[in-house]
């Protein structure tokens, strides 16, 4: 099964590599200086490992974002994962595009930010509605290209030195700053939204593989991809700390990473970018749009139209949202990361779980604590409060926005300690 987990590696780390995946890591490394590792290995637990991890739960129940969620969320399943799909719809797929324009149309032509977004999804109907192509194409030529570039701006960044940081950060800091800063590649909703196009994906191209098989591929097609996935991050984080030595101007994420293309390969580093940037953006679209696609086929309206409109609508909403630029974006997006990233996360570990430790209410008591603790985050991205500030300030981690995180591993401690004694007791003596 070689050729099926490179095509399906390739596949999965195409789609997660997109716009935001591009952005941070430089400005990572940018930051930290020669404390650069450190932030590395937060950025990757949340932008390597859970994606990871949300592979394997997918390749475990063999089904779609709302067969992840409906075991936990109950009747609220349907209600998150349509929550999930607008978010993805209307901030991801934008900001790709948005991205794409200001990195890799804008700094060669005079082409204006709508014309760019028209282009830009009016090539992600032929993708998302011809979908059996999707494996082949974007595992078979764009990644290749994609890592090649990738590995060339890395490479050249090899032999630099790091300039030692004049007013270091506590380790603490510096780890919840890489984790929260991988909140913005979005590749933990990614993992399950396009984790549920790669499982359709799977089935239909290699068919004549069973069940087991199919599953094998996946979490092994997801290993490779996510080992390349931490290697690029590491490797972007560094170029970015390299930097950071030869100039001591401020710049923000987007400037940043042009300065590098053009510091470290001259004349053609904006071309280089450029390439680099549509490709990845266009992949995370296109992927984002057919698992969105297919939710509303499967769940709520069954019909081959309805899979055709909600493209249609997913590329207008596009087009008209992606004007707004990047950092409009990520503004508006920060606060709602807080508050559904967290659930994300701990949806996907819940899955991992054996289910003799997950049985009675032990998931929907460990969701429901993780919500909670999640919104004085989320509010205080859009309001400042002195009483949300004052609580964050009692919990662990709160300071760093990691509140919900203590909590949720004390509910779900103490609530499969209760349901597995309340097993014994029941059992027959």
């Amino acid at each position: 099964m070689g050729k099926e987990v490179r095509l399906v590696a390739l596949a999965f780390f195409s789609l997660f590599f997109g716009a935001g995946n591009l952005i941070l890591p430089p400005f990572l490394g940018y930051k930290a200086f020669d404390q650069w590792l450190v932030v590395a290995v937060g950025f990757c637990a949340t932008a390597v490992l859970i994606p990871y991890l949300g592979i394997l739960a997918h390749s475990k129940i063999q089904g779609g974002l709302y067969e992840l969620a409906q075991p936990v969320l109950k009747k609220f399943s349907l209600l998150y994962t349509s929550i999930i799909f607008i978010i993805c719809l209307l901030i991801v797929v934008p900001r790709t595009a948005a991205v794409t324009y200001e990195l890799g149309v804008a700094p060669f032509t005079s082409l204006s930010p709508l014309l760019s977004a028209l282009v830009f999804f009016g090539g992600i109907p032929f993708f998302a509605l011809y979908r059996g192509r999707v494996l082949s194409i974007i595992g078979n030529y764009i990644t290749p290209l994609l890592v090649t570039l990738m590995v060339l701006l890395i490479i050249q960044s090899f032999g630099r030195s790091v300039a030692p940081s004049t007013n270091p950060t506590p380790f603490g800091e510096l780890i919840s700053s890489g984790v929260i800063e991988g909140y913005q590649t979005f590749d933990a909703i990614a993992a399950v939204v396009v984790g549920a196009v790669l499982v359709l994906s799977v089935k239909n191209q290699f068919s004549y593989l069973n069940v087991k098989q199919q599953s094998k591929v996946l979490k092994q097609g997801g290993f490779w991809a996510a080992l390349a996935l931490m290697i690029i991050y590491f490797g972007l984080i560094y170029s970015g700390a390299s930097l950071a030595s030869a100039s001591a101007n401020d710049y923000n994420r987007s400037e940043l990473l042009i300065y590098l293309s053009s510091f470290l390969f001259e004349g053609a580093g904006t071309q280089i970018l450029g390439v680099t940037v549509t490709l990845a953006c266009f992949t995370t679209a296109v992927g984002i749009v057919t698992g969105a696609a297919d939710f509303v086929n499967e769940q709520i309206a069954p019909s081959r139209k309805a899979y055709v409109i909600t493209i249609a609508i997913a590329c207008i909403a596009g087009v008209l949202l992606a004007t707004l630029g990047v950092d409009e974006i990520i503004r508006v997006a920060y606060p709602v990361l807080l508050l559904i990233y967290p659930l994300t996360i701990v949806l996907i570990l819940l899955h991992l779980l054996p289910k003799h430790l997950t049985g009675g209410n032990v998931l929907q008591i460990v969701a429901t604590t993780t919500f909670l603790f999640s919104i004085p985050d989320a509010v205080l991205g859009y309001f400042e409060s002195v009483y949300l500030r004052n609580f964050l300030n009692i919990i662990p981690l709160g300071i760093f926005q990691l509140g919900w995180l203590f909590p949720s591993l004390l509910s779900a401690l103490i609530s499969i300690s209760v349901h597995s004694l309340g097993s014994r007791y029941d059992q027959p003596q």
